[in-house]
C-alpha cells in the first residue's frame, strides 16, 4: 500500500490492483456535508459514526 493525499485526506492505495483502503472516518471526511447516504451505508455494515 502506498499512501496518497486526496482532498486533504491520506488514503492508502494498492500499487498492484488499485484498491483503496480508508481508515475509520476518512470516507465521511471525503464525502463532506453530503454524507447522509454514507450514514445509511455505515449502519448497514454495523459501523458506528464518530468513533
Amino acid at each position: 500500500m502506498a499512501p496518497k493525499l486526496f482532498k486533504g485526506v491520506e488514503i492508502d492505495v494498492c500499487g498492484d490492483c488499485g484498491a483503496v483502503l480508508l481508515d475509520p472516518g476518512e470516507l465521511e471526511q471525503l464525502a463532506g456535508e453530503e454524507s447522509h447516504g454514507l450514514q445509511n451505508l455505515a449502519a448497514f455494515f454495523g459501523l458506528s459514526q464518530g468513533d
